[in-house]
């Protein structure tokens, strides 16, 4: 049997099992697990923001992508043993030159599994205008492609959007050496939603958190709505650090929200039928390469949908001229999906705010191992990744 048919057969067997677990209802697969043979897997990529022209998203396949690590990041085949991080014990791996068996960062893809390991360590501190250091695999959708998740084609009855995977972070710690405000690590899933009635509009980001060291009370009740930078903030960071954005970076950036899967958590962005793995407290600083992966499980429901769209559009935090653009359609069925997968996501303490941190003076000129900075890493792996549709 091949290892297509194998991954098929035992993703089908646990479809059944949480399809039993979650009660009445079907799931249809929009981008079902695919077995990628790791050796001649052609999406390992860098890139910036997802509205940059070089954002590093291929399109109809799926993409392993570090961002904001260097350029050469996942240029090279590595040999180590990264599964000592990661879990994921696999020959299919790129990674930091030269590497360094005590932490080379990088990441695995092997069928349908997949690892991630960022450590800054190793890794240039530079400015980021919008998020941090992260990894992220996941599908994307070419424009003739792109699936609308929240209704079914066939019937025209309302659909939810699910998002699953078998998930383990096997790794969190953070270094204060120059401040006591925490470092941050978050791994979560993801999915970019687009109006196509307003097509103008930037696409919206939606998170459902897997695990976050900066969890809290007011998160797991109320999720989180914001936009990650500002036109504004684009031109004051390019302005202030010429050498670290070369490659250009454009315009203001997405709206987001994210509340944490959890079957017990009252959040209105990210609902939680079934999920074995339960993101109800904060990610503590541990190292344990052995734990073993849990089955999660993030639906996006209409109403979801619907609140998101109404809360990005209500909101008062978008006081600075280039904020993104609002206006949303409150109709689910008018959304289509562009982009979704596992992001994982660290932010140094020291680096937050953009203006407050020390940053090496070029992609060129930085020191690795440096003691005089803050330092974290973060390391986790999965499997089966899948989107669907589930029709209740």
């Amino acid at each position: 049997m091949t290892h297509e048919r194998i991954a098929a057969a035992l993703f089908g067997v646990g479809l059944q099992i949480v399809a039993l677990a979650a009660g009445a209802g079907s799931f249809v697969a929009i981008k079902a697990p695919d077995c990628i043979n790791g050796p001649y897997f052609p999406g390992w990529t860098v890139g910036g923001q997802y509205l940059d022209a070089n954002n590093g998203v291929y399109l109809d396949q799926y993409t392993m992508l570090a961002r904001w690590q260097g350029n050469d990041i996942l240029t090279n085949w590595v040999t180590y043993n990264m599964g000592a991080f990661t879990g994921l014990t696999t020959s299919s791996q790129r990674g930091r030159i030269p590497q360094d068996p005590y932490g080379s960062p990088g990441a695995q893809v092997t069928c349908t599994k997949f690892g991630m390991f960022i450590n800054t360590w190793e890794t240039p501190h530079r400015p980021i205008v919008g998020g941090s250091y992260n990894d992220m695999f996941g599908y994307a959708w070419s424009s003739n492609n792109k699936p609308r998740p929240f209704v079914d084609p066939s019937t025209g009855k309302a659909t939810d959007l699910v998002l699953q995977s078998m998930l383990a972070v096997t790794e969190f710690n953070w270094n204060p050496n120059r401040t006591t405000t925490p470092s941050i690590g978050q791994l979560s899933f993801f999915a970019y939603l687009r109006d196509t009635t307003h097509p103008t509009l930037h696409p919206i980001a939606v998170l459902a958190g897997v695990a976050a060291s900066n969890w809290s009370t007011s998160w797991f009740n109320g999720g989180y709505l914001s936009y990650d930078y500002s036109n504004a903030d684009t031109v004051s960071a390019v302005a202030q650090f010429p050498a670290w954005f070369q490659r250009g970076q454009t315009g203001s950036g997405v709206w987001f929200v994210s509340g944490p899967i959890s079957n017990s958590s009252p959040n209105p962005y990210v609902t939680t039928v079934y999920s074995a793995g339960q993101n109800n407290s904060a990610l503590q600083t541990y190292w344990n390469a052995s734990v073993p992966l849990q089955f999660w499980r993030a639906h996006i429901t209409p109403q979801n949908l619907t609140r998101i769209s109404t809360d990005i559009n209500a909101s008062t935090q978008c006081i600075v001229t280039g904020c993104p653009l609002r206006g949303y359609s409150t109709r689910p069925q008018d959304y289509v999906l562009e982009y979704a997968g596992v992001i994982m996501e660290v932010a140094i303490g020291s680096d937050i705010p953009l203006a407050a941190g020390s940053y090496d003076s070029s992609p060129s000129n930085w020191i690795d191992s440096d003691h005089a900075k803050d330092q974290v890493s973060m390391a986790m792996h999965g499997d089966e990744f899948g989107v669907f549709r589930y029709v209740p």
